[in-house]
Parts: structure tokens; sequence; C-alpha cells
């Protein structure tokens, strides 16, 4: 005689109940009468003195549209580097002050704003002054995390620029080689260059000044006395590393322009900030 099992999906009723969790982010909510066709429908962040923080396209369905804002910066630029930076708070952008904020859709040619208030969750059990330090702390963490970035592109530039007029150079292949070493000596002291896997372990600058800032993100309360003596030491050392760069520039380049003037092919020049940070935003 066969006997058959029978299973059967234990009923809980109201016992039991699954569902997501809120957000952790600002939601907005608008309604359009009918569907948006025809141009861009765009929603701006902006801060209290009119300065864009970041910008995402939004829903443009008939009926309502609902879009979220993780009330964070955009995430801190980072130079290329042989490793990963060991800490997925780097990966994310500080987040915004306690403040009010101006919400603007621009749906075609018209516009639309609206206040938003960021306040201080009131389950948070971190003082106002603690939580004004992590703010100081984190936001000039990201900063140098920029700065860092734009060094390393200068410096990588330079040396591309290096490797073109050596490959046709004459007089000037020494002197230009020689440049291009100068920059890559410094460039092994700034991000991780050993290429033996996904994580190789190598720390230079940019992976201590990528945790640092990850450490101190991923946490809204006081950073502790390690990290901002960390903080201020890697400062010195970015400070140090521009210097360096400067004193290689000025030790080599007008040379090397010479000898490449000799050779008649054009001069090596340094991405200047700006025009780097067009390229950020283009």
């Amino acid at each position: 005689m066969n006997k058959k099992t029978l299973e059967t999906k234990q009923i809980e009723g109201d016992e039991s109940y699954d569902g997501q969790s809120p957000p952790a982010a600002a939601v907005f909510t608008y309604y359009l009468k009918k569907r948006h066709i025809f141009g861009d429908l765009t929603i701006e962040i902006l801060d209290k003195g009119g300065k864009v923080l970041t910008s995402f396209p939004g829903g443009k369905r008939r009926g309502i549209n609902r879009v979220t804002w993780p009330m964070r910066l955009s995430p801190p630029k980072l130079p290329p580097a042989a490793t990963e930076v060991r800490s997925i708070y780097a990966a994310l952008g500080p987040r915004v002050p306690d403040g009010t904020y101006t919400v603007r859709i621009k749906k075609g040619d018209r516009t639309y704003t609206t206040p938003l208030k960021i306040v201080q969750d009131p389950r948070s059990t971190h003082p106002a002054a603690d939580r004004a330090l992590q703010q100081k702390t984190v936001h000039e963490l990201y900063g140098m995390l920029d700065d860092l970035t734009y060094l390393v592109d200068a410096l990588a530039d330079l040396k591309a620029q290096a490797a073109d007029r050596s490959a046709h150079a004459k007089d000037a292949r020494k002197p230009t080689d020689d440049f291009a070493a100068a920059l890559e000596a410094l460039r092994s002291k700034l991000v991780a260059t050993k290429e033996v896997g996904f994580i190789s372990g190598e720390e230079q600058l940019r992976e201590r000044l990528g945790e640092c800032y990850g450490g101190v993100n991923g946490y809204d309360g006081r950073p502790t006395e390690s990290q901002l003596h960390r903080k201020d030491v890697l400062k010195k050392e970015l400070a140090d590393a521009a210097t360096e760069l400067d004193g290689i520039v000025k030790a080599h380049l007008e040379a090397v322009n010479a000898a490449l003037a000799r050779d008649k092919l054009p001069p090596i020049t340094k991405l200047s900030r700006d025009d780097w940070q067009k390229k950020q935003t283009n």
C-alpha cells in the first residue's frame, strides 16, 4: 500500500507579517495630469545658497510619481589603482547637513519648487556637537579625496604626454624619460600599483585616505580620536605630495620642453585644476 505524504503550508494569520522597511531616503511625491512626453523631466536638489547639489531624472508617467533622494552628496572621486579601498562607505557620498533645501522640478520649460527640511532623527542618541564634528570631518576628508584625485590625474596626464613625446623624440628622449620616471616614482607613493589581484593588500595614500573617510562616513556620531589624528596626518601627506609634484615639474619641465622644441615637438603642460574640474562635470 502506497502512502502519500501531503505537505501543507502553515498559515499564521495575523501573527506574522513581512514587508519592506521604509527607505532611508527623502521621498518626493508629485502628480502629473498626463504623461510627460516631450523634453526632460529633471529633479534638482539645491542647498540654502542656491547651489545644485545633485540632479536626477524624475518619473514621467501619468498620475502619482515618487522618487527618492538618499540625502547624500555624489560618491567621492577616487584615482584609479591596482586595489580597492576596503570600506563600503568609501563608495558613498557624505550625508548632507541638517537644514532646509529646495527641491526643483524642471518639466520642459516649466519649473516647480518646494522646500525640504532635513532634521536629526529623534531616535538618534548622538549629541548635536558630535554630529556637527562628524559632518565637518567627513566633508574635509571628502574634499581631500577630491584633491588627491586631481593630483593623481594631473600626474598621469603629464606622464602620458611624456610617453607620447618620447616616442617621437631624438635629443629630448632621455630628459623626457627621466621626467616620466620621476612622476611614476611619486605615483607609486600615492596609489597602489602592484598588479597581483583584486585586493593586493598594498596601501598607499589613496587607500589609507579612503579607509579613513569610509570609517567616519559610516558612523553618524563623533569620530574617534584615532580617526581625527589620522585625518591630520593624511592631510599633511597630501600637502607634501602636492609640493613634491610641483618640485618635479619645476626641476624637469623647463629643460624637457626646451629639448622638445629642438626636436620640433609640442611642449608638455600641466593640467590645471579648473580644466580638470570641467572634465568631471561634462
